[in-house]
Formats: structure tokens, C-alpha cells, sequence
């Protein structure tokens, strides 16, 4: 392993602070242009009844209206083009001519028209922006799939990216039931995992985040694919999952929901908008799950645990655009599972595993428009994770802790939107008995990027990040995408990035079996990676289309190799050849009430030098195929029945599993889920079926090896599902 470098508190802390000098810096300019510029108010309505929410558009900002259908926009004294936009209701574009230092109130009237498939906006790439105008692809999870998903899994977030291709929601460490975001390919150690922005889940997210986290209070979830480096730092290599959370809007709800495996899920989610832009959203929620044995080989298939957590926020936001969102969080689990009481595994002994889990978070983001054409934003957060851990008769204990602040200066100019930042991350691991596996990271960064339209057809971005990382060195990261408009209903995308990856021992493989089998190693280099993708996106009436190629390789990637005479110990070193990940996705929407209608279909090959046959294999765990097809018809207009129905498909294709006694690979398989919703008033029953097939992995080999495996593993890896054909009952009330 390579040497502990150590950093003083001093200079821990003046690295946190580092990124709060931008904003003293940037407020310098608002005297010298509050002079030049007018706020402009604009009043939406329609056929004579005002419209909160709509979004209010000039020169890069965005301003929402409120209750009175009132937004206001600071601007530059000149003509100005406004574009207002509200879901169900057409595009209007209106011209402002601006005095300076004269307060300017327009009225645009909107004609209300019927929703096909409903513009989105998105904010991963820190230029909050319509989808289809951004050069970067940015791939939506939309607030109604969020909320098809928070029904037929209420308690966690493993359902919920389901439907992109591309992307796999891989099962980490059978005998606790944790899940990680594999992207293109790639492990889930090279995906970053944000809040808001914020990475409240720690610098490398552990796989049980996934399935601690309701999704209950998120608006909509957003993916960008390939090396992110550019944009969100050196844990991104191999993409970012943003969750962006639900604003105020005056509901209250509690959920309740029983499975067939004896799992029960119980969530309250309330909030409030207030005056003077204020408001606040809660969510807590109290989940159980009996452990059981669906494969009756004494081995527990679906862990046992208990679950409490809780997450306020505050949300504030001005009429010029300006906002702020503070959070905390709070988690605490016990999970139960590997043998179960009375049985064995082949060596004639018990071995049981156990999790406490207790997380806290908080943190910041805030928006400040100074100026026309000059924003500062903010964003900060703690996060700390302590981890009780029982393997057979083995316990250990670890904390993690990661401390982040980030400062950025947005310039709209003409044609350009430019965002300048500064960003500082402190991520610390220890472990325990003994320290021998200790980390301690600090990066600090410098990050900027530019989108350009030089015409109406053609947009472009770039983006480049220095990093200085107190132990593997300085790296430089630069990303660059483009967005060319054949007609207005087809276009084109075309990106290539490249960034890195410092090394953590905190990975599956010690997630899977702790660190009393991991052996110290030789000093590891950082990874390194590049991206390339293309994209094609169009539009024939209510279908929507995207097709992807892509291209993926990972330089050093950091892998278990057995040590020599005991191959139930590991070290973790750099392989000598890289991963490469090469494929395609095909993605097509049908929405067109009130029928929406959603296939997908992937075709990926990814590689990497075997440590051990010394030879390129195919990755472990990376289906050459996969494809689904979500059909949901919904009937939830007022006066309507308010019933929804929904049947997914979803086929995995062949896997090469490793370090598996009984195949080298897996054969493909489907499973059929089915969601069937009715609401009463305020009141709405659902019931769930889950994998009706009844598709289990233990139907064609047993999940216990007949001897220990690498890192003295019972189990073979999960490739499939283990606890079969599960339905559940609920009712989600509104008061």
C-alpha cells in the first residue's frame, strides 16, 4: 500500500475554505453594473387565471413564477428575447426593449394545448437548461417514473434506473443485499452518486446507499455517462447519477406498504411553501424485513434489517432567480443475514453477517444572481458513515467521512454561458482493529467550462478540471460536447471526455468480505480513463428516439489478485492492460394519453487482462445484452377513475461470472414486474408484483460454494435474482 501522507487541520481546513473566495471576488462587480440594467417582471397567465411555475427565460437565466404567476429577471439595459414556458401550455417568445435603472412589467398570455411528451429541465451540467438544448446528453428519470418506481419500491432506490440502457443495477455482497450503479460497463466504483450536487453519500458512495435511500422525495433523477471528471471531479470517471429533490408544494403524505417476504415500509413526507419565497419538505420513514431462506440451503437469500431515517430540507427562492437549499440527513440500519440460526456452511461451522449502519449529512446549495449575466453559486456538505461489521466470527469496525465545498462564478455573455469554480474535498477512511488500511484524501480543484452557440443549429460545450491530489499528483481532465440540429425534430451528439480515479480500498471486494482478508499491496497508481459517444435523437409525432455508440477505457484499473498460497486472502494492484467497453443503446418513448409506452435495449462488450490467466476476459457481471419494455396506461385526470396500470419486461442477457465453482457463464433470463394503482379521493391503493416469473438464481446452481472462495467468500456472486416472485400491498394517502 502506499505511504499514509498526513495533512494538518490547518490545512484541511484552509482547503475547505479555499472555494468561498470566488464569491467576495465576484461581488465586486455588482456596484459598477447596477446601473446598466432593469429588472424586468414578467406576469403569466392564461384566459384570465394566473400561472405559478412557469419558467421565464433571457440571455442564460431562469426565473419561476409564483402564486401571483409574478417572475422577475435583473437584465442588461437592450433588447432582450424572453421565452416563457409552462408545461401544458405552448412556447411563448416575447421582445423587451430595457432602460437602465427602469423597472420594466410585461403580460404574456399562454394558450393551453395538449401534452405529448413534456419538455424537461436539467441542471448535472451546471447550466440549468431545456433537455433538448443541451450539448451535453443528459439522461431524465422524469417526476411521474419516480413516482411509478417509489410504489413498486418504497423503501429504496435499486428500481429506479431500471429502464436506462446502459445502465445496471448490479447486487453487491449477497449476504447483506447491497446494489451498485454500473454505467456502460464499468463497476459501480467509477459512478458518482449526488443529492442536489452534493455528494451527501460520501466521495465513493458504498453499494448499501442504494438500498437505504427511499426515493419518495426526489422530482426526477439525472444521468450523464462517460468520464465526468471535467465536471464533477476525480470520482466520476465513469459517469454521475444526480437526484434532484422535490420542492415545496404543499402536500402531505404517508405510505404503507407490506410484501409477501414478510418486508414492511412505512413513509411520511410533508411540506410547506411559505411566504417570501420560503418553504420546507420532510421525509421520514421506518422499514423492516424478515430475514429469510427462499432457497432453503440454510443460507439467508433476503437479508433481515431494520430501518429508520430522516431527511429535512429548506428550500428558499427569490423572484430573480436566486435560491438556497439546506439539508441534513440521518440514517440508522441493522442488517442481518448469511447463515441462518441452526445452519451451516460446507465447513460444518456457522457464518452469520452483520451490519449497524448509522450515517449523518448535512449541507448547502445557494444560488446568487448579482447582476445580469453574473450568478454565484455555493454548494458545501459533511458527510460521516460508521460501519459495524460482523463476518463469521470476525468483527471490524470502519468511519468514513467526506467534507466538500465548491464555489462557482456563471458569465452569461452574448452567446457563451461560462461557469468558473474553485472546489475543495476531504475524504477520510479508517479502519478498525489496527489502522493498516487507513486513507486520508484531500483534492482541491480548479474547473471551468463554456457553452457556445455560434448559430441557431449548432451548440457547443467544453469543460477542463485541474486537479491537485495530496497523494497521486496533479491531473488535468478536460470534456468537450456538441449538439448540431439536423431539423427541429431530429439531432445529433457527439462527446469525448477523459479524467481519473484515486484508488480506494473501501471497494466491493472489501465490502463483500471486510478487510481481515486484504493483504497489504504494492503502491497503486491512479486510474486513468477516456470516453467517446455518439448520439442521435429524434422525433415522429408522440415517439421519441435515441440511438447511442459508445466507447470506454480505463487505464490502471485497481483489481483483486489472490495471494500467493492462500487464495482465500487478496491484494488489491494496478492491472497492466486496461477495460475497455464498447457497445450501443437503442432507447424509444411512446407518450400519448393515456397510454406512455418505454422500450430500451443495450448490446455492450467489455474487457479486461485477467490477473490470473494473464489473457483479456470478458468484465464479470456485464451482460452482452439487455432490453425491456414498460408499458404503463394511466387515467388520473380530475373526474377520471384514477387508475393506473403498468407491466414491465426486462431480459438479461448471457454473463461471465467469476470465481464461481459451478459456470463461467450464466444463461439469460426474464422477469415481468406488474403495478396496478387506484386512487379514492385522497386515497390510493397500489399492489405490486415483483419478478412473476419467479426467476431465481439458486433454481440452476446453490448460492454456497462447497469451499471458500477469493477473500474467503461462501457465496458465488448474485448474477441473478435470489428472492424470487415477491408482491406487495400498499396505500399512499394525501391530507
Amino acid at each position: 500500500m502506499p505511504p499514509r501522507s498526513r495533512l494538518t487541520h490547518g490545512e484541511v481546513v484552509s482547503a475547505l475554505l479555499a472555494p468561498l473566495l470566488i464569491t467576495a471576488l465576484a461581488s465586486v462587480k455588482v456596484s459598477a453594473q447596477a446601473t446598466t440594467s432593469a429588472l424586468l417582471s414578467v406576469q403569466v397567465a392564461s384566459q384570465g387565471q394566473l400561472l405559478d411555475g412557469a419558467e421565464v427565460r433571457s440571455e442564460g437565466k431562469l426565473a419561476i413564477t409564483d402564486s401571483a404567476g409574478v417572475a422577475s429577471l435583473r437584465l442588461s439595459a437592450g433588447s432582450h428575447e424572453v421565452r416563457v414556458w409552462l408545461i401544458g401550455y405552448s412556447v411563448d417568445t416575447v421582445s423587451v426593449d430595457l432602460e437602465a435603472a427602469r423597472d420594466t412589467t410585461v403580460l404574456v398570455d399562454l394558450t393551453q394545448v395538449a401534452v405529448e411528451i413534456a419538455p424537461v429541465t436539467v441542471r448535472a451540467t451546471r447550466i440549468e437548461s431545456l433537455i433538448e438544448e443541451q450539448p451535453e446528453r443528459v439522461e431524465v428519470l422524469a417526476r411521474e417514473d419516480v413516482d411509478e418506481k417509489a410504489l413498486t419500491r418504497p423503501g429504496d432506490m435499486t428500481n429506479l434506473l431500471v429502464e436506462m440502457g446502459g445502465i445496471r443495477m448490479q447486487p453487491v455482497a449477497p449476504g447483506l443485499g447491497g446494489a451498485s450503479i454500473r454505467v456502460q460497463g464499468l463497476t459501480g466504483g467509477y459512478t458518482l452518486l449526488l443529492n442536489d450536487g452534493l455528494p451527501l453519500y460520501g466521495g465513493h458512495a458504498p453499494s448499501l446507499s442504494l438500498v437505504q435511500s427511499p426515493p419518495l422525495d426526489l422530482r426526477q433523477v439525472e444521468v450523464i455517462k462517460g468520464a465526468a471528471t471535467a465536471l464533477y471531479g476525480p470520482s466520476a470517471l465513469g459517469g454521475v447519477v444526480d437526484l434532484i429533490s422535490r420542492a415545496p408544494d404543499d402536500s402531505r403524505e404517508a405510505v404503507v406498504s407490506q410484501t409477501s417476504r414478510d418486508g414492511t415500509d412505512g413513509l411520511l413526507w410533508l411540506t410547506r411553501q411559505g411566504s417570501g419565497g420560503w418553504g420546507y419538505t420532510m421525509l421520514a420513514g421506518m422499514h423492516r424485513q424478515v430475514r429469510k431462506d427462499v432457497s432453503g440451503d440454510g443460507w439467508a437469500d433476503l437479508p433481515g434489517y431494520r430501518r429508520a431515517e430522516a431527511r429535512p430540507r429548506l428550500f428558499w427562492s427569490g423572484h430573480d432567480g436566486s435560491s438556497l437549499l439546506f439539508t441534513v440527513g440521518g440514517t440508522w440500519e441493522r442488517r442481518e443475514g448469511g447463515t441462518l440460526p441452526g445452519a451451516t456452511v460446507p465447513s460444518g461451522a456457522a457464518f452469520p453477517e452483520n451490519l449497524r449502519t448509522r450515517h449523518v449529512d448535512g449541507g448547502a446549495v445557494g444560488r446568487l444572481d448579482l447582476s445580469p449575466g453574473v450568478t454565484v453559486g455555493v454548494r458545501t456538505s459533511a458527510t460521516g458513515t460508521w460501519y459495524d461489521r460482523t463476518f463469521g466470527s470476525s468483527a471490524e469496525r470502519d468511519r468514513r467521512a467526506t467534507l466538500f465545498s465548491e464555489a462557482t462564478l456563471g458569465l452569461a455573455r452574448a452567446r457563451h454561458q461560462m461557469v468558473l469554480g474553485v472546489a475543495a474535498q476531504h475524504d477520510g477512511f479508517q479502519t478498525a482493529p489496527g489502522a493498516t488500511f487507513d486513507q486520508s484524501f484531500t483534492t482541491l480543484s480548479l474547473f471551468a467550462s463554456d457553452t457556445y452557440a455560434p448559430s441557431a443549429p449548432l451548440t457547443m460545450s467544453a469543460a477542463a478540471r485541474l486537479d491537485r491530489h495530496n497523494r497521486y499528483g496533479t491531473f488535468f481532465s478536460p470534456r468537450a460536447s456538441l449538439l448540431y440540429h439536423l431539423t427541429s425534430r431530429w439531432s445529433i451528439r457527439a462527446a469525448a471526455g477523459a479524467g481519473f480515479l484515486a484508488p480506494s480500498l473501501a471497494g466491493d471486494e472489501t465490502q463483500e468480505v471486510g478487510f481481515a482478508r486484504l493483504a497489504p499491496g504494492p503502491p497503486l497508481e491512479a486510474e486513468r480513463g477516456e470516453s467517446v459517444s455518439l448520439d442521435l435523437d429524434g422525433r415522429i409525432g408522440p415517439l421519441q428516439m435515441n440511438a447511442t455508440l459508445f466507447g470506454v477505457r480505463v487505464r490502471h484499473p485497481v483489481l483483486p489478485e489472490p495471494v500467493s498460497g492462500d487464495l482465500t486472502r487478496f491484494s488489491l494492484v494496478n492491472a497492466d492492460g486496461p477495460i475497455r467497453s464498447v457497445g450501443g443503446e437503442l432507447f424509444a418513448l411512446y407518450a400519448r394519453e393515456p397510454f406512455l409506452i418505454t422500450a430500451t435495449f443495450s448490446r455492450t462488450t467489455a474487457t479486461e487482462l485477467s490477473l490470473e490467466e494473464g489473457a483479456r476476459i470478458e468484465v464479470p457481471l456485464t451482460p452482452k445484452s439487455a432490453g425491456g419494455i414498460d408499458v404503463a396506461w394511466e387515467e388520473d385526470e380530475p373526474g377520471e377513475a384514477g387508475v393506473r396500470m403498468a407491466v414491465e419486461v426486462f431480459y438479461t442477457g448471457r454473463q461471465r461470472v467469476e470465481d464461481d465453482p459451478y459456470r463461467v457463464f450464466t444463461p439469460g433470463f426474464t422477469t415481468v414486474e406488474v403495478l396496478l394503482s387506484k386512487r379514492f379521493g385522497a386515497i390510493t391503493v397500489f399492489a405490486n408484483g415483483d419478478d412473476l416469473t419467479d426467476v431465481r438464481q439458486t433454481r440452476w446452481d446453490p448460492i454456497l460454494r462447497p469451499s471458500p472462495g477469493l477473500g474467503g467468500r461462501w457465496t458465488t456472486d448474485e448474477w441473478a435474482p435470489l428472492e424470487g416472485r415477491t408482491v406487495s400491498l400498499g396505500v399512499r394517502a394525501s391530507f
